[in-house]
């Protein structure tokens, strides 16, 4: 039997009310992979026991902004869409999955979730709060990779795709400032923002801040980080976790 990968999916937007969306692309690289995708809607109330029962791991994916007030600020000029329903699902999700110590995988604002729920924060504007200058948001096609990451020597992003630089796509804005509980920074950009974390102490719990769902199919790294996710969910099923 497959294992069941819990996948979150979000409203479509402010003029889509009436439907839950998800990029093909999240299905797709599980399918591929050996998972048996389950989607979970954004909807409120909360409830994390039926999902912990329907599941053996859990994806989030990438979307918006995440609300600044689940860390403590009020919205800067540059910040973008904010879905509060999602940020309340996937935050709550996320430390019930964290609590059962079973796999999460993180992409993108996934990456920036799970953070935040484990007591982190992050930019609300990479360019506007840092230095940068390195593109973070490209504009070359989805499945093109454009900038460089280091990955930490030792890290269980470096067993996963067992190499120490990686050219990763980026479409995002917002990134990690002060790591969650438990995590550390396993790559970096050439400007220092994080770009991938991972749990110290559990399993498997992982987020990277690019979107290997768009290049799975051609960069085997992508691949290997679906792969060694659904393998982590396969272990949890079977109760070698």
């Amino acid at each position: 039997m497959r294992p069941k990968i819990g996948i979150v999916c979000a409203s479509g937007g402010s003029e889509q009310k009436e439907r839950y969306s998800l990029p093909e692309q999240y299905v797709s690289a599980v399918v591929a992979v050996g998972g048996y995708p389950v989607l979970l809607p954004c909807c409120e109330p909360v409830d994390a026991a039926s999902a912990l029962d329907a599941v053996h791991g859990l994806l989030l994916p990438g979307g918006g902004d995440v609300d600044p007030a689940w860390f403590g600020e009020e919205p800067l000029v540059g910040i973008g869409t904010i879905d509060p329903v999602a940020d309340a699902v996937e935050i709550s999700l996320c430390r019930a999955f964290v609590e059962a110590k079973r796999p999460v995988l993180g992409i993108c604002k996934g990456c920036q979730v799970m953070n935040i729920a484990l007591g982190g924060d992050v930019y609300q504007d990479i360019h506007a709060q840092t230095q940068s200058v390195l593109q973070h948001r490209q504009t070359a096609p989805a499945w093109h990779a454009t900038h460089a990451v280091r990955v930490v020597e030792g890290s269980l992003l470096e067993r996963i795709v067992g190499a120490r630089e990686l050219k990763v796509n980026s479409f995002h804005h917002q990134g990690i400032r002060r790591l969650g509980d438990g995590l550390s920074a396993s790559a970096l950009a050439s400007d220092g923002i994080v770009e991938a974390v991972e749990h110290r102490e559990l399993p498997f719990l992982l987020g990277v801040q690019w979107h290997p769902e768009r290049t799975f199919h051609r960069q085997p790294w992508d691949r290997a980080i679906f792969g060694a996710f659904v393998r982590a969910c396969e272990a949890r099923e079977k109760g070698l976790h």
